[in-house]
């Protein structure tokens, strides 16, 4: 029977305390050390770098700033896998000598394709960050799929030094987070790998421009891209894609994870200042953005602030939606209870809320008033990776909240 919502909390907490106390019961591979690596993940269209560090008991991934750690899950004979934190998915590693590891990705959403990969040790020393040579410059992307029918707009925000870039893309729904590679001259690669997400940029600087990009995600087609470096407006505003009619009282219904209906009603919403979250486990910028609500609350300390995570999920059984959402709130330490609003779709989203327009990207956020009027529906999220512009954002809705909580 699932588990009461109510006690999620205390249910994450207990197996977060398991998780740190226990050991696998299979025998421990030799012992191998500390030491980073560079691996190469063969996705049948490219050829995709990324970084970790492997010890006796962890392999941790690295995307610029951010490590994540995968614990060791099993072992049987050679191979070791890794589990990681936010997904369903494996790391497997078969380790064969001091100078080369071959394994493999398993990654459930594609489950008919397992990415091998082989690395070998890193030979660069990260005492000197490339971030701390170069200022983020400001490019105005355009992405053009491979048979060049249509084209989407992007900010690309890269630093490069003599030998790095690092940096990212935001787009009109999100970002593609903490991506880093090397220059080679005018040449130039920067990739991310998350365990669940795999991007891949390759490029030339000429100038203020950038030519002859190809931009790899997974084992999707490759995209065309190309880039100037430019001020202008590029995206709409994230606060105009969903309309909204902010003189009717909101209200909205869903399901907890046991399957019961619970109505939202305007009542229930006054007298507070709530943020209705709509996410997906599947998603890491919904990640990133429930994290920055998981600390606003923290720091808040307020009893008028609450926060509603409603879930829709690529499973179709809603139990497996279940142990996803558990999965990702166990691994961020999410403390609000979240509610399931069912298949990861925009139309699905939009269908349960009445009063609003569209919704046009995951996550979507929602901010109601101590009256149960809606003041600002925000469509995607510009996470951490994105330096500057999550920087103000964060501060943006902090000081937007505070004024309501004030009303």
């Amino acid at each position: 029977m699932p588990l009461p919502l109510k006690h999620l909390h205390v249910f994450l907490l207990f197996l977060g305390l398991i998780g740190a106390c226990s050991h696998p019961s299979e025998p421990k591979s030799e012992a191998i050390g500390q030491q980073r690596w560079v691996g190469t993940i063969e996705t049948g269209t490219a050829s995709i770098p990324f970084r970790f560090e492997l010890n006796d008991s962890s392999l941790t991934l690295i995307n610029r700033t951010e490590k994540i750690v995968l614990l060791q899950a099993k072992n049987y004979s050679d191979t070791v896998y890794y589990s990681i934190p936010h997904t369903e998915g494996r790391i497997a590693i078969i380790k064969t000598s001091p100078d080369i590891l071959y394994g493999k990705w398993l990654n459930p959403q594609l489950p008919e394709q397992d990415f091998k990969f082989s690395a070998k040790p890193d030979p660069i020393s990260h005492t000197h960050h490339p971030q701390a040579e170069t200022q983020d410059q400001r490019y105005h992307v355009t992405f053009v799929s491979n048979d060049r029918a249509d084209s989407s707009e992007a900010i690309g925000l890269l630093s490069f030094s003599e030998s790095g870039v690092y940096g990212t893309f935001i787009t009109q729904t999100g970002d593609y987070r903490f991506m880093e590679g090397t220059r080679t001259g005018n040449n130039f690669w920067l990739s991310s790998f998350d365990g669940n997400n795999l991007y891949y940029a390759m490029g030339a600087i000429s100038g203020e421009k950038i030519t002859a990009g190809t931009f790899y995600s997974k084992a999707y087609p490759p995209r065309y891209w190309f880039g100037q470096v430019s001020d202008e407006k590029i995206l709409s505003d994230p606060d105009s894609l969903t309309t909204f009619y902010p003189e009717e009282q909101f209200s909205f219904s869903a399901r907890n994870f046991n399957g019961d209906t619970v109505i939202f009603e305007a009542n229930s919403f006054v007298d507070k200042v709530t943020v209705v979250s709509i996410f997906g486990s599947w998603c890491r910028n919904c990640h990133d953005e429930l994290e920055m609500y998981r600390d606003l609350h923290q720091n808040f300390n307020h009893p008028g602030f609450h926060v509603i995570p409603l879930a829709f999920e690529k499973h179709k059984d809603p139990e497996n939606a279940r142990k996803s959402v558990e999965r990702v709130f166990l691994a961020l330490e999410i403390p609000f209870i979240p509610y399931y609003g069912g298949k990861a779709s925009k139309s699905a989203a939009s269908a349960i809320f009445p009063s609003l327009g569209e919704i046009h990207a995951y996550p979507t956020t929602i901010i109601v008033d101590k009256k149960a009027q809606v003041r600002k529906v925000h469509s995607g999220f510009t996470g951490p990776g994105t330096g500057s512009y999550y920087e103000n954002y964060r501060k943006e809705i902090n000081l937007f909240i505070t004024d309501l909580l004030a009303e």
